[in-house]
């Protein structure tokens, strides 16, 4: 398990009941910004628990400091295990902490071995993750992304708002997610 403090946190996730007002509210008491939303991630494929799902979540996204913070509104989640899964019943709620891999496989299989489960994969285009459940170490779930070109350039993009951000307009539609 100790491998497990070796993976720096990409970003932390948090479920909110509405995306807007959290987004504007963090942004507001924490100085992150501007928020970049994602309207209903199109997601190609979901699974729960290995067999096929639906997910429709929105979600945005903000530099605050050294790391990213998201925030998502889940729409749909099924079967209900799914949404109890991401959701703690109150909110804001932690959602999840991430990391970023080259080898999802190797590192959901890692995880796995550690007694951290698969319980959801998403994709959408060439983006894959994997969120596990985070166990005793965590007590949330853990989202696991496959680092690539398309994912570390929306995040440096991230980034390049927050260092030009002028503090107007703290939330925005974020560019359309590489299919």
């Amino acid at each position: 398990m100790s491998d497990l403090l070796r993976r720096p946190f990409h970003h932390v996730g948090y479920v909110v009941d509405d995306l807007e007002a959290a987004a504007l509210r963090l942004s507001a008491t924490t100085g992150a910004g501007p928020v970049l939303a994602i309207d209903h991630v199109p997601l190609a494929e979901a699974t729960y628990r290995g067999v096929p799902a639906r997910y429709d979540h929105s979600t945005a996204f903000a530099q605050w400091g050294p790391i990213i913070v998201e925030i998502s509104q889940i729409h749909v989640a099924e079967p209900a295990g799914l949404r109890e899964f991401f959701d703690a019943g109150r909110h804001p709620a932690i959602g999840h902490v991430a990391w970023l891999v080259e080898d999802l496989e190797a590192e959901s299989a890692r995880l796995t071995a550690a007694g951290m489960p698969v319980v959801h994969t998403g994709s959408s285009g060439p983006v894959r993750a994997n969120w596990h459940d985070g166990g005793p170490a965590f007590g949330h779930p853990i989202e696991v992304h496959r680092s690539g070109p398309e994912l570390l350039g929306f995040y440096e993009l991230i980034a390049g708002e927050a260092r030009q951000w002028d503090g107007r307009r703290p939330l925005r539609p974020a560019p359309a997610p590489p299919q």
